[in-house]
């Protein structure tokens, strides 16, 4: 039916890894259920990975978009869509459920998505703000991310205005805490703004940075204020060329590589600024990539509670959400 294998191979794979809760074998099942006869449900983890569904984000999207939405109540749509839903929806499965930690990929993915806010918030010099001074460029009250009422979080039919001194709860399921996260401690917005420093430690001795990422120490980090240096990441040149295989790059290093390239001959012998170039350059990424959003996509979206707007990229025309496919705006 899908026209692509399903993987079932792998690390985690086998009975070593069984999944707590059954998934469907359609892959566009949303919650686990099967309501089609051909299907069944199984523990065995499994994983779609159809290239047509895969999110197209490569770093020139990315920076653009850092730097097109400094304000949160802009940049949390596409955060919630395009970097974090975009990979449910691709993986499938487990991922494409409420269940989706069932999934071992899930918290390598989540890691990265804190990795795109830090990396917002330091392309924009909010790691210069401190936590007692944030205010609607850092947090917006987003309740959810759909623009449909009857989807708000409410309270004896009132609904919640999150708040940066909310609390946000962690619940194994919907009526017990965690042992190793018990209520009194949960965190709130404002607690984990600060990523800690070694003579300042933050929220539960908090002290965390990202290491060896090209992307703030590239070229074209030019696009960004960057005004404390990138504090929340950091990185070794020595280290990081040793860790890289010249000899034998992998495709992820060769793309990066041809980017940055491309980047530098823009600015430096086009004299283009680089805000310019980047934006040229994620154009034309855009362009070469369109992205279609299949009924099955919409079904699982929905099941996610995500607007189908939030999936709307530089290129496209703007996206209504009964629209199933996104056509790429005419680019001169």
């Amino acid at each position: 039916m899908f026209g692509d294998p399903i993987r079932v191979d792998g690390a985690f794979s086998g009975p070593l890894w069984p999944l707590k809760y059954p998934v469907c074998s359609d892959p566009t099942s949303p919650e686990s259920t099967c309501t089609n006869p051909t299907y069944i449900k199984d523990s065995k983890l499994k994983r779609y990975l159809l290239k047509e569904r895969a999110p197209n984000l490569d770093p020139t999207q990315i920076l653009k978009t850092f730097y097109d939405k400094p304000l949160c109540k802009d940049f949390t749509p596409w955060i919630n869509a395009q970097a974090h839903m975009g990979m449910h929806t691709f993986i499938a499965f487990s991922m494409g459920t409420q269940k989706s930690p069932d999934e071992p990929l899930f918290f390598l993915h989540h890691c990265n998505v804190d990795r795109y806010f830090h990396m917002w918030a330091s392309c924009n010099g909010y790691d210069m703000r401190p936590p007692y001074n944030l205010g609607a460029n850092q947090f917006t009250s987003v309740n959810p991310t759909t623009t449909s009422a009857s989807d708000c979080v409410k309270v004896n039919d009132v609904e919640v205005v999150f708040t940066l001194d909310m609390k946000i709860t962690y619940n194994l399921d919907s009526s017990k805490a965690p042992i190793f996260l018990p209520a009194v401690l949960n965190p709130s917005p404002r607690d984990l703004w600060s990523m800690g420093e070694p003579d300042n430690l933050g929220w539960q001795g908090l002290h965390v940075r990202y290491e060896d990422d090209r992307l703030p120490f590239s070229p074209m980090a030019a696009v960004c204020k960057a005004s404390k240096g990138w504090s929340w990441f950091v990185t070794s040149e020595a280290e990081d060329t040793l860790k890289r295989d010249t000899a034998n790059p992998t495709n992820a290093d060769i793309i990066y590589e041809q980017i940055t390239s491309t980047f530098m001959e823009l600015t430096e012998q086009k004299g283009m600024s680089p805000r310019e170039a980047m934006d040229k350059m994620a154009m034309d990424a855009c362009l070469a990539n369109p992205t279609v959003i299949t009924d099955d996509d919409k079904k699982l979206i929905g099941s996610m509670g995500f607007p189908l707007s939030g999936f709307q990229r530089i290129c496209d025309e703007e996206i209504k959400d009964d629209n199933v496919y996104y056509r790429p705006m005419h680019h001169h």
